[in-house]
């Protein structure tokens, strides 16, 4: 997943081969007498960009899983776009303690109108979180659900407005990178985040059957994870747990069954 972000500081991490990143390299480095806002380091085939005020050095192969001590950075693995789907993205993934969470992906093909209304009001109606019911004492009972609709009038608007090919390319571009302005799907806790990535894409996981329920497939998700790896004295299940907790009532997952 390719995104504008690295300015933010936030690390963002593109699924390349060698040549592709070759090319990007060299792109790179034509741009002295410029200003290049990016720093690139190799993992692997994974390249982690930050932001920077320099050219990036020349990239260097580290052995995998690298251990993050300074600073946690989330990472973001679109599971949907590697080679091979998402099977192959969990080989990638380090078996390390990491707080993670998935974001609903938000693909708009811009090339025919129609196509491209269809999808975006379909992502405007897609539910936050699933249905829920309980009854108020012995004779009423209540039901909840998500609702999102655009107004008649601004829906009119889109309508006329899709006709234009250079805004449909631009609103998908947009809606392309806002998969993060999202809340999550879904935030969790990992001893060994590739063991428990590859347990929620089971299909009979309780997490791929509850978004299965509303028309949502976690791999075609994006994922985000920090690892929690450093040596320090207060590292362990119980703090993994704490941080786990505190993102998911922070961030306000829609698909947690239950917090802690």
């Amino acid at each position: 997943m390719e995104s504008p972000g690295p300015r933010s500081g936030t690390p963002w991490i593109f699924e390349q081969d060698e040549k592709t990143l070759g090319k990007r390299l060299a792109t790179l480095r034509s741009c002295w007498g410029r200003p290049v806002n990016q720093r690139f380091e190799w993992l692997n085939d994974v390249v982690i960009i930050e932001g920077s005020a320099r050219l990036p050095r020349e990239p260097r192969k580290h052995n995998f899983p690298r251990r993050i001590v300074d600073r946690p950075d989330f990472r973001y693995l679109d599971l949907s776009s590697v080679p091979g789907g998402a099977a192959t993205a969990c080989e990638r993934l380090p078996p390390a303690p990491a707080v993670y969470a998935f974001f609903r992906k938000l693909d708009c093909p811009s090339g025919d109108p129609t196509t491209f209304l269809e999808t975006v009001h379909a992502a405007i109606d897609a539910p936050a979180a699933p249905q829920h019911s309980s009854r108020v004492g012995p004779l009423h009972s209540v039901t909840l659900q998500s609702h999102s609709v655009l107004s008649p009038l601004k829906s009119e608007r889109l309508r006329r407005l899709a006709a234009l090919d250079s805004f449909r390319q631009y609103l998908a571009h947009v809606l392309e990178r806002a998969a993060l302005l999202q809340a999550p799907l879904y935030v969790g806790k990992a001893d060994s985040l590739q063991l428990r990535i590859k347990q929620h894409l089971e299909p009979t996981s309780d997490l791929s059957s509850r978004l299965r329920g509303v028309g949502l497939n976690l791999d075609r998700a994006v994922l985000a994870y920090a690892l929690m790896d450093t040596p320090e004295d207060w590292n362990d299940e119980v703090t993994l747990t704490l941080v786990e907790e505190i993102l998911t009532r922070i961030c306000r997952p829609g698909y947690v069954a239950r917090i802690g």
